[in-house]
């Protein structure tokens, strides 16, 4: 039974994958410590660890981000130096302090009075944080955040492959474990809950709570063939909503009974 779900998780034919170009960092890979972000993550990364086809970390790390299984790369704090630019360019340097301002960080997506040019807000702001450096971090964070990666070309997932950002390596605003009861002193990139609100399409309507994406809680709740990684009706679920409403510009913001009459059709 246990070879049966590791041979399972090794078939990613029907899932996208990498380019010819895409590749780990070396260091990244020397540095990094592996944390599963769950129970469920850490199952499944022990099973494709075992299966025979899996002989290195690289091809372990490759699958995790084929399946969209949640898990971190954190590297230590006295490895930060490794991955630092040596010198920023002016205008990334610009760019970058608008990126990540001292104190407040960005304000939170608005539905608007009955949703009134919500898909227009959700657009541009989705697209601006997209750009920001420490999104590569949304590559390893599973279920939506991972297939969202995917779905908007390569450079998320090859920036992530290459190690932190300059969340990370220039202003030291990432991830870390500093505060943990043995803490090993390592460090990733970070979003903050803002950013997950805006990925996602969280918002507020007057009281009720609305979503664009599914989150994983809405996942688990909703959708009977969520099981922590994607699965080929839950990729059909999300591109129906990719094609057919955010890329015609009718985005939907549903709410939680919304989502579950969206799954409850697809769960036939």
């Amino acid at each position: 039974a246990w070879a049966d779900q590791a041979l399972h998780l090794m078939q990613t034919e029907n899932f996208v994958g990498f380019s010819k170009d895409q590749q780990w960092r070396a260091e990244f890979l020397d540095h990094a410590y592996l944390i599963a972000e769950s129970a469920n993550a850490r199952v499944r990364l022990r099973l494709i660890a075992c299966y025979a086809g899996c002989k290195t970390v690289a091809s372990l790390l490759d699958l995790a981000l084929i399946r969209c299984i949640p898990f971190r790369l954190a590297i230590p704090l006295d490895s930060v130096r490794l991955f630092r630019e040596s010198r920023l360019a002016p205008t990334e340097r610009v760019l970058s302090e608008s990126y990540y301002p001292v104190g407040s960080g960005s304000s939170p997506l608005e539905y608007g009075r009955n949703g009134q040019g919500f898909s227009e807000r959700y657009g541009v702001r989705f697209m601006d944080l997209l750009r920001r450096p420490h999104l590569r971090r949304i590559a390893s964070m599973g279920s939506v955040f991972a297939w969202l990666a995917w779905k908007n070309g390569d450079d998320l997932i090859q920036d992530f492959m290459n190690g932190p950002s300059i969340q990370v390596t220039q202003y030291g605003r990432g991830w870390s474990d500093g505060r943990e009861a043995n803490p090993l002193f390592i460090t990733s990139d970070e979003l903050s809950p803002n950013d997950l609100d805006v990925l996602l399409g969280h918002v507020w309507d007057n009281e009720t709570e609305r979503w664009v994406w599914p989150s994983e809680e809405l996942l688990w709740e909703y959708c009977e063939f969520y099981n922590g990684e994607m699965t080929d009706e839950l990729d059909r679920c999300l591109l129906y909503i990719l094609n057919e409403e955010v890329g015609k510009g009718k985005t939907q913001a549903r709410t939680r009974n919304g989502w579950y009459q969206y799954f409850r059709r697809s769960n036939r």
